[in-house]
């Protein structure tokens, strides 16, 4: 075994590994976002899918070099193919696809007999990682017969199909979680909510202390308790705060985005964000009103 060998074999292993990893979150998140679970209270899969988006992208592309690379080596020189870290590389991916395989069932057994609701979600991910174990599983064993390293032919045409569904999977990840511009749009967004939620807080604490509401937001600013007032995260600018009676405010911010449309937010549901709900906004200019109730908020020297 010369240094080639093995740093070639380990190369193969961790970017297939790593892409086999990147396929099957991939896929999940798709499930999960498609089949949203009402029970969970947060889940954004638009962070896992980037994550396998950029795998196919950098990874998989250094995978498919790898594997020609070393198929022009075996071919220069076949005796290659009986080295002893190529074939312990293909016998642990056939044992850990094996393992996860059976362990995948166990887990899907174990579900039944307790009892539990066997939903849709969980039995598309149980056929998920079924699925892509035994594609590479049986591809494990195909190399074992010399099926693909040193036959030109097939490893380009195999190389061809599995890029064909990798390009389909980026196009589908694009069509869930929008461009990179969108993305960007979607995160200011979500930044000027948390803004407004904290500054809406905070007046209202004002008013719990001191019986009136605020005249400016920078009276809000506490250094002895942490409290700084929030900016627009693009102009860096104080947010709108207007005053509208002695207890009702008015809070108001320029958005990028349109809140809840499934268009522009296809990685969430309002059960994922439901204090969001208080907060729809559409592109341009929004204003939220509130109002403080006395007889159910007492300031806390009238207490």
């Amino acid at each position: 075994m010369t240094p080639k060998d093995f740093f070639l074999q380990l190369g193969i292993i961790i970017t297939l590994y790593v892409s086999i990893v990147a396929l099957i979150s991939f896929l999940f998140s798709v499930i999960n976002i498609s089949l949203p679970d009402a029970s969970a209270y947060y889940y954004d899969g638009s962070s896992a899918l980037a994550w396998s988006m950029s795998v196919f992208i950098v990874v998989y592309p250094v995978l498919v070099y790898l594997l020609v690379k070393t198929n022009k080596y075996l071919i220069a020189s076949p005796e290659r193919k009986e080295v002893s870290i190529k074939k312990w590389a293909t016998y642990l991916t056939i044992f850990l696809t094996a393992l996860t395989i059976v362990i995948d069932l166990i887990v899907l057994m174990f579900t039944f007999l307790q009892g539990e609701q066997l939903t849709l979600r969980f039995i598309l991910k149980v056929l998920v990682v079924v699925v892509v174990a035994l594609t590479v599983f049986w591809a494990s064993m195909k190399e074992l017969q010399g099926k693909f390293l040193g036959n030109t032919a097939v490893l380009k045409k195999t190389a061809w199909v599995v890029s064909g569904v990798i390009l389909i999977l980026v196009v589908t990840g694009f069509i869930f979680i929008g461009s990179p511009s969108d993305a960007r749009l979607a995160l200011e967004d979500r930044q000027r909510v948390s803004d407004l939620q904290y500054i809406q807080s905070e007046v209202v604490s004002y008013w719990d202390r001191k019986g009136a509401l605020p005249a400016t937001l920078t009276d809000l600013n506490d250094p002895l308790n942490y409290v700084s007032v929030p900016v627009d995260p693009e102009t860096m600018m104080h947010y709108e705060y207007n005053v509208k009676s002695p207890l009702s405010f008015e809070l108001c911010a320029n958005f990028g985005t349109v809140s809840n449309e499934e268009e522009l937010f296809p990685a969430q549901t309002k059960a994922m964000y439901p204090n969001e709900e208080y907060f729809k906004h559409t592109d341009g200019r929004n204003c939220f009103e509130r109002t403080i109730d006395p007889e159910l908020r007492k300031p806390n020297y009238v207490r």
